[in-house]
């Protein structure tokens, strides 16, 4: 229907921290076609902006002080890399892309989206 769209953005094509990546989604949407429309550009945005996202969604404010000078403080030392799911990831994307259509007043329609991200494997032709 009018209010439905597919997207394919080839690898390479949607700033994706992997260039690999190509980004394929169905969207199905409810109330007008508004949602569809936003979603087309805004959810490629937060998706690229969620894989390429280094930390875990902690702003390091939660260090206390260290009053011992022999030891060096929390901010110098280094914490573990968390690896973050993709599942997480993309849930971030969704949740990130719901907040902006709300921020630009889309709130009359919606859409359900169906997504996926495809990654060659490594040193072949294949997916």
């Amino acid at each position: 229907t009018m209010e439905d769209r597919h997207t394919v953005h080839p690898a390479g094509t949607w700033n994706a921290p992997d260039p690999s990546l190509t980004y394929l989604t169905i969207y199905d949407g409810h109330g007008g076609r508004d949602m569809v429309d936003f979603l087309e550009h805004a959810l490629p945005y937060h998706v690229a902006q969620e894989l390429g996202n280094d930390h875990d969604g902690n702003d390091g404010d939660n260090h206390t002080s260290n009053n011992n000078p022999q030891q060096p403080s929390p901010q110098h030392q280094s914490s573990p890399k968390v690896v973050v799911s993709m599942e997480t990831r993309l849930e971030r994307a969704f949740l990130m892309t719901d907040v902006h259509a709300r921020q630009v007043g889309i709130t009359a329609s919606g859409a359900t989206v169906a997504l996926c991200l495809i990654k060659p494997l490594p040193d072949t032709n294949s997916v």
